[in-house]
């Protein structure tokens, strides 16, 4: 199981958010292939992701070299 928290660009996470204003969900994905594919499907929207994978904290932004 991985855990990942997703950050949304400012004023996209009520498009993704349960409660007005908030711009971080975390959410649960069997795979790793299962997040890579929500990401890319909402890449326009997603400011940064953390995940845990196997113990391991991943910080997507910084792997990606975004700034």
């Amino acid at each position: 199981m991985i855990t990942a928290r997703i950050e949304f660009k400012p004023g996209r996470g009520s498009d993704f958010c349960p409660r007005e204003g908030q711009d971080v969900i975390e959410m649960k994905f069997e795979s790793v292939n299962a997040l890579i594919q929500t990401l890319k499907d909402f890449e326009d929207a997603i400011y940064n992701c953390v995940a845990s994978v196997n113990g391991k904290i991943l910080d997507l932004r910084e792997v990606s070299g975004l700034d």
